[in-house]
């Protein structure tokens, strides 16, 4: 039984960086980015948030750039290139690179804002325990580029971002709510989206990444405070729905 393992951006790619042979390698408390002969990182943005239940949590915008690796590991992000960059929110104050093949821990980035200003406390992201009891499946292939075809369509699908939400098993992307375009003026739709994939082991030669797309649907009938979630919304609010993950999983078709 396959046991899904875990993931709300800008994606950047970082430009190349000159060789840089007797430079030392980067020691002690690394702030905002770091660099060596083999790496750079530069954080670009930091802002500091509330969530709606009042967690903190950090609006970042970074890229990254390693030399002698295919392939590395972003804790919270999953398996990527070599090279790039992401935007999202983390509860974690701190970005861990790692080596895909045996998890070696190359750079931990530590986060301090760059922006005085901090966020309110209404940014609400879909959570694992309101999501809908189905999803939407697929295979997704090469594995290192996945978080960046699913962050660069999560980025516009929903603006505002999207919150890395990992626990121990698994990694999430979730989003907030965008409005559905429903066939009827009295009802008000919104869907939320949470991605969830299996990373695989570099090292064993894996190159498919299996994913899931979950989703929360809620609509609220005009003039009524009162939301209903998931099956129980109109069929009409079920059919936007279904519509909107139709064109989410052909975006993340290999190849489209």
């Amino acid at each position: 039984m396959r046991q899904w393992i875990s993931l709300a951006v800008v994606l950047a790619c970082a430009p190349a960086f000159p060789a840089a042979p007797n430079e030392p390698a980067a020691v002690g408390l690394n702030v905002n980015g770091a660099r060596s002969a083999n790496f750079q990182v530069t954080v670009d943005s930091v802002r500091k948030l509330q969530l709606s239940d009042s967690q903190d949590a950090f609006d970042v915008t970074y890229h990254y750039a390693f030399k002698n690796h295919d392939s590395l590991v972003i804790d919270g992000v999953g398996l990527v290139t070599p090279e790039g960059g992401f935007h999202y929110t983390s509860k974690t104050p701190q970005i861990a690179f790692r080596s895909a093949g045996d998890d070696t821990e190359l750079v931990k980035i530590f986060l301090r804002p760059t922006d005085a200003t901090m966020g309110s406390g209404d940014a609400e992201y879909v959570t694992p325990d309101l999501v809908a009891k189905t999803a939407r499946t697929g295979v997704w292939r090469p594995a290192k580029t996945f978080p960046d075809k699913a962050c660069n369509l999560l980025q516009r699908y929903y603006p505002q971002g999207y919150l890395l939400n990992p626990d121990n098993v698994t990694n999430r992307y979730s989003t907030g709510f965008r409005p559905l375009a429903v066939d009827d003026p009295r009802i008000r739709a919104y869907i939320g989206l949470m991605i969830e994939f299996s990373p695989p082991f570099a090292a064993n030669g894996v190159t498919e990444l299996p994913f899931q797309v979950r989703y929360e649907l809620r609509e609220r009938p005009r003039l009524s405070n009162e939301y209903r979630y998931n099956d129980a919304v109109s069929p009409k609010a079920q059919a936007a729905g279904e519509a909107f993950l139709n064109d989410v999983m052909k975006a993340l078709t290999p190849g489209k």
